[in-house]
C-alpha cells in the first residue's frame, strides 16, 4: 500500500499553522494578513504533474483544478477533521496521494479504512480572497455538495483549496461528505465549469482458489500454500510501479516487475500478506511470508497468482490467512466459514501418525435417512484417533470395509464413516449386556493424511441400555387398563440391571398441544417396585391413587420405567418422553408423544366414581314435565369426560387424525330400569355408551316414578331415582294483531270446526284459498257462517280482528302410527301454512327458518308473509336463503306447477 512505500506526508500543525514538505513554515488565515514572510511562503504554492499512477488529476494551468485522493486526514488536516471553515492548505507537489489512479480513471474508496478523502485544488490567478466554490455531485444519484474554499494568503496567488470525504451512507453537508457506492461516479465541476470526475471502488479484491483447502489433512510436514488475487475495478499495484517516485520501480531488485505484485526491498508484497502457521483459529498473524512467493508470482486476469512450499510443519492443527488491499485501500482477508460472524482462519492439519481405535461401544449406529447417530442394538461405534496422541484422527471412508474387522459370531453387514467414527451395523441385535471382541487387521484402513492402521484387538463397552417390557392391568379396559382402585405394572427387563427398576407416573399439560405433543404437567417419581420370586429379571407391584399421586376422584396418568444396567450403568427407560437431562424419568414441562405412549399401552386411569346421569323428556324438555301420555325419556351419562389431561380437555388429536382419549373407559350399562314399579328394561334402547331412551305408553294424568342403576366397566355404579309428571294439555296459541293475520297451525286441531278453534276469540271474519278458490266466514253472535267451515294444518288463513287476543285451541300431539300431513298444491297462488309436528310455539323456526328447504318437495318461484304490525309483506325468493319460516304463519306461495307439499 501507498502508506508503506515511505510516502511524504505533510506534518500539520494545526489550522493556520502548515510545515511544508521542504520544511518551511507558512500561516494561513481567512481572517488577516500574517507577514510579508507567508505570502512569500505561499508563493511557492505550484501543482506539478504527476506519474499516472498517483491518485491526482491536474486540468488546465490558470485556471488549474486538482482532486488528489488521500487515505487518512492527517495527511490533509491539521487537527483530524474536515470543516467548512477550516484553512487546509497543501502544497500538492510536495506530498504523495494514493495510487489509486489507473489509465485516465481516478478511484477514490467510501470507507474510513479505504482512501475516502478527497482533496480539491482550484487556482485561478487574479482570483484574490474572493470566495470560491466547486460543486461536488454523486452522478448516478444526483446527490450534490457545494464545497467551499479557503484562500491562501496573500491572496493575489489565486490558490484556493479544500477537502470532502466519500461515505457509504449517512453524508453530513456540515462535514463535507457526499454519499456514493461501489461504481458510482462523483463529478467535481469548478467555477470555470472544468470537470474532474473520480469513480468510487467499495469492494476489495476477489481471493480465490486457495490452498490448502480449508480443514485439509496432510502427512508431509511440508505445506503448498497458494491463491489467485484479483481486483476488476481499482486493480492492484505491480512491482513495475515506482510509488516512492524515486525512479526504481523494481525495490526488491529481484528483476521481475511486470509478473509480480508491488514488492518491498525485503521481497515480500506490499498490498498482498500470507500469515501461515499460526497455532489456534482467530489469530492475527505477526510474520507476512508472501515474500517466499518471489518467483512463485504469476500474473493473471486483474491480478496476480502464488504458489510457494513451506516446510518444518509440526504434526498438528496450522491456520493461515491472505489479504490482499487494492488500489483504493480496500481490503479483503480470506474467511474460511462465511456462515459465522467475522473472518475465520483456514485449518491445515499435519498428521504423520497412524490410526488407532480409541474406543467401541455397543448400541449406537448411523441413520443415514437423517444423517446422524441413533439408538441401534445391532451395532458397534468406533471412535479412531492418532496413536500416541489425544486427538482423534479423521478416517478415509473409502478405505474402510467391513473385512477389515473379524468378529467371531457376529457378521458385520455394512459400514459408514462420518470423521473419526466409524459405524458397524451388524445383521442382529447384540444382548442388552453383550461386549463382542473383534480384531481390526493391519493396514486395512486409511486416515484422511493417508496414514495405514496396525493390528488391534479390542474389546467393545457396553452401550446398550436395558429395555423394558411392561404390562399395566386394572379391573377392566377397553383400549387401556382401568381400575377403580389400583392398577398393577409388571416390569420385564432383557438384562440384569444394577438394582430394582424405578416407576414414573405422570400428569398431562395440554394447554398448547402440537402433532402428538404435550408436556408433563406433574410427576410422582422413583416408585419401587418387588421383584418376582422364581422370574429373572421381573418386578410387580400393585399402586394406588396415592402412590401415584391422584388426589382427586378419577385421573389418567402416564406411565414410565427406568432403570441402569449391571455392566455399564446404561440407563434404560420407556418410550414416549424426551428425558431432557438423560436420567430415565420424566420431568415437568417435558415433551410427551402421546401417538407413542398410547400405542406402548402406557397410559392407564384411575375410575372410582360414576357422574350423575340427566334426563330429558320428549316433548316436555328437562323441566319434569309434559303434555305427552306417551313421551321417550332420555337418560345421558357423562362418563367419557369423568375427568380430563387438563382443564377441560377430554382429548388430544394425533397428526394422523385420530385422539387419545382422557377417558377411555366410557361404556355404562344399565342393570335395571323400572317405571311406577314395573320393570321397563324391554322399552330401553341403547343409543350409545352413554345414552339410553326409554319409550312409553298409555301414561296417566300425574307423577311417575322412574328408578334405575347405572355401571361402569370398573364396576362403579349408581342408583337414580326420575320423577316426572304427565299435565293435561294446554290449549296452542295463535298469536293476532289488530288488523288483518296471515295465520297457520301446525297440525289440525281437535275439534277443528271453525266455530270450535275460534271460540269467544273477537275476531269477526276467517278467510282461506284452497284448490284455487277463497273459503270465507263470517261472525255472528256466537256462530260463524259461510264456505270456510272448518281449518286445517298445512293451509294459511286470513284472519281480521280488532284485538291483540290470540286463538287459543286445543292441538293433538302426532300419533306416530299414522301418516304424516301433506298439502295439495295447484299452479299458481296457494295460501299455505307450516305444519311442526312437535308442535313448537308460536314463531319458532322451522327447518332452520329457510324456505328454500322448507318448500323444496314443491316448484316454486315466490312466497309472501304478512306483517300485520308493520303492516308490510316480506318476501322470499326460491333458491336464496332467508330465516323467514316460522310455525303459526301464513304463506302466499307461487306454484309453478300443482304437486304435493311435504313439511
Amino acid at each position: 500500500m501507498a502508506k508503506n512505500m515511505n510516502k511524504n506526508r505533510p506534518v500539520l500543525r494545526d489550522p493556520n499553522n502548515v510545515r511544508l514538505h521542504k520544511g518551511v513554515d507558512v500561516r494561513f488565515s481567512k481572517v488577516s494578513l500574517i507577514g510579508t514572510l507567508m505570502a512569500a511562503a505561499f508563493s511557492l504554492l505550484i501543482i506539478l504533474p504527476v506519474l499516472a499512477a498517483d491518485g491526482e488529476t491536474n486540468i488546465g494551468t490558470s485556471p488549474r483544478l486538482n482532486a488528489a485522493v488521500f487515505g487518512n486526514i492527517t495527511d490533509i488536516a491539521p487537527d483530524g477533521t474536515i470543516d467548512a471553515n477550516q484553512a487546509i492548505l497543501i502544497d500538492v507537489s510536495t506530498v504523495d496521494p494514493e495510487d489509486t489512479k489507473v489509465g485516465t480513471t481516478l478511484y477514490v474508496g467510501n470507507s474510513t479504512t479505504a482512501f475516502d478523502y478527497v482533496l480539491v485544488t482550484f487556482k485561478k490567478a487574479g482570483t484574490g480572497g474572493a470566495a470560491q466554490t466547486v460543486d461536488v455531485k454523486n452522478a448516478t444519484s444526483g446527490t450534490t455538495l457545494t464545497l467551499s474554499l479557503v484562500a491562501a494568503t496573500p491572496a493575489a496567488d489565486g490558490v484556493h483549496q479544500a477537502a470532502f470525504r466519500v461515505v457509504a451512507a449517512g453524508a453530513s453537508a456540515g462535514r463535507d461528505e457526499i454519499a456514493a457506492t461501489d461504481g458510482q461516479r462523483i463529478d467535481v465541476t469548478d467555477s470555470e465549469g472544468t470537470v474532474i470526475s473520480l469513480t468510487v471502488d467499495a469492494e476489495g479484491p476477489d481471493i480465490t482458489s486457495i490452498t490448502p483447502s480449508n480443514k485439509a489433512i496432510q502427512k508431509s510436514t511440508t505445506v503448498t500454500y497458494a491463491a489467485i488475487i484479483t481486483d476488476s475495478a481499482s486493480g492492484l499495484r505491480g512491482d513495475n510501479e515506482d510509488p516512492g517516485q524515486d525512479g526504481n520501480s523494481d525495490d526488491d531488485a529481484d528483476g521481475i516487475t511486470t509478473a509480480e505484485p508491488l514488492a518491498a526491498a525485503s521481497g515480500a508484497a506490499v498490498d498482498i500478506n500470507v500469515y501461515t502457521q499460526l497455532s489456534t483459529d482467530g489469530t492475527d498473524g505477526s510474520t507476512d511470508r508472501s515474500a517466499s512467493a518471489t518467483s512463485g508470482w504469476t500474473t493473471v486476469t486483474d491480478g496476480y497468482s502464488f504458489s510457494f512450499n513451506q516446510g518444518a510443519h509440526a504434526a498438528q492443527d496450522h491456520y493461515f490467512y491472505v489479504t490482499a488491499t487494492d488500489r483504493a485501500g480496500n481490503t479483503t482477508r480470506t474467511d474460511s466459514d462465511s456462515d459465522t460472524s467475522g473472518d475465520q482462519n483456514y485449518k491445515i492439519t499435519v498428521d504423520s501418525k497412524k490410526p488407532t481405535i480409541d474406543s467401541a461401544t455397543t448400541g449406537t449406529g448411523w441413520d443415514a435417512t437423517d444423517e446422524e447417530e441413533e439408538s441401534n442394538n445391532a451395532a458397534i461405534k468406533l471412535v479412531f484417533k492418532d496413536t500416541g496422541a489425544a486427538s482423534t484422527d479423521a478416517i478415509d471412508a473409502a478405505s474402510v470395509a467391513a473385512s477389515d474387522f473379524v468378529m467371531d459370531g457376529v457378521t458385520i453387514s455394512s459400514v459408514h464413516v462420518n470423521g473419526s467414527e466409524v459405524y458397524l451395523h451388524l445383521d442382529a441385535d447384540l444382548a442388552g449386556d453383550a461386549k463382542p471382541e473383534f480384531q481390526m487387521l493391519a493396514g486395512a484402513i486409511s486416515d484422511a493424511a493417508g496414514n495405514t492402521n496396525a493390528s488391534q484387538d479390542i474389546t467393545s463397552t457396553d452401550g446398550i441400555a436395558p429395555t423394558f417390557t411392561v404390562t399395566i392391568t386394572g379391573d377392566a379396559g377397553t383400549s387401556r387398563p382401568v381400575s377403580e382402585k389400583k392398577i398393577t405394572v409388571r416390569v420385564v427387563s432383557d438384562e440384569t440391571l444394577k438394582s430394582a427398576p424405578k416407576v414414573h407416573f405422570m400428569e398431562f399439560d395440554t394447554d398448547t398441544p402440537t402433532a402428538d405433543k404435550v408436556e408433563v404437567n406433574s410427576v410422582n417419581a422413583d416408585n419401587s417396585i418387588k421383584s418376582v420370586s422364581g422370574a429373572d429379571n421381573t418386578w410387580e407391584q400393585s399402586y394406588d391413587a396415592s402412590d401415584m399421586g391422584i388426589t382427586a376422584a378419577g385421573a389418567v396418568v402416564g406411565i414410565a420405567v427406568s432403570g441402569s444396567d449391571k455392566n455399564s450403568s446404561n440407563i434404560g427407560k420407556t418410550t414416549g418422553f424426551t428425558d431432557a437431562d438423560s436420567d430415565g424419568k420424566p420431568d415437568n414441562d417435558e415433551v410427551v408423544d402421546m401417538a407413542k405412549l398410547s400405542a406402548a399401552n402406557l397410559i392407564a386411569e384411575v375410575d372410582d366414581n360414576i357422574n350423575a346421569p340427566s334426563e330429558t323428556l320428549s316433548p316436555g324438555g328437562s323441566t319434569g314435565e309434559t303434555e305427552s301420555t306417551k313421551p321417550f325419556i332420555k337418560l345421558t351419562y357423562t362418563e367419557s369426560a369423568e375427568y380430563f389431561f387438563e382443564g377441560s380437555d377430554s382429548s388430544v388429536t394425533l397428526s394422523d387424525g385420530s385422539k387419545v382419549k382422557s377417558d377411555a373407559s366410557a361404556k355404562i350399562t344399565i342393570t335395571s330400569i323400572t317405571l311406577d314399579g314395573v320393570d321397563v328394561s324391554g322399552s330401553l334402547s341403547v343409543v350409545d355408551d352413554e345414552t339410553f331412551n326409554l319409550a312409553t305408553s298409555g301414561l296417566a294424568l300425574g307423577e311417575h316414578t322412574l328408578k334405575y342403576t347405572g355401571e361402569d366397566a370398573v364396576g362403579n355404579s349408581k342408583a337414580r331415582e326420575f320423577t316426572f309428571e304427565v299435565l293435561e294439555r294446554s290449549a296452542y296459541k295463535v298469536p293476532l294483531s289488530p288488523g288483518w293475520n296471515l295465520v297457520s297451525f301446525p297440525g289440525t286441531p281437535t275439534d277443528n270446526t271453525l266455530t270450535a278453534v275460534m271460540g269467544t276469540n273477537p275476531a269477526g271474519t276467517v278467510l282461506g284459498y284452497q284448490n284455487g278458490e277463497w273459503l270465507t266466514a263470517s261472525k255472528s253472535g256466537s256462530e260463524w257462517a259461510g264456505t270456510l267451515t272448518k281449518v286445517e294444518a298445512g293451509y294459511g288463513y286470513w284472519v281480521n280482528t280488532t284485538a291483540f287476543t290470540a286463538i287459543s285451541t286445543l292441538i293433538p300431539e302426532a300419533n306416530p302410527a299414522a301418516v304424516l300431513p301433506t298439502v295439495p298444491v295447484t299452479t299458481g297462488w296457494n295460501l299455505l301454512g307450516v305444519v311442526d309436528i312437535a308442535l313448537n310455539a308460536a314463531s319458532t323456526a322451522v327447518d332452520g327458518g329457510d324456505s328454500s328447504t322448507y318448500f323444496s318437495s314443491i316448484d316454486w318461484s315466490v312466497a309472501y308473509q304478512f306483517d300485520t304490525q308493520g303492516n308490510a309483506w316480506v318476501k322470499s325468493v326460491s333458491g336464496t336463503a332467508d330465516n323467514r319460516i316460522a310455525t303459526a304463519r301464513g304463506y302466499w306461495v307461487w306454484a309453478n306447477k300443482a304437486g304435493t307439499l311435504v313439511p
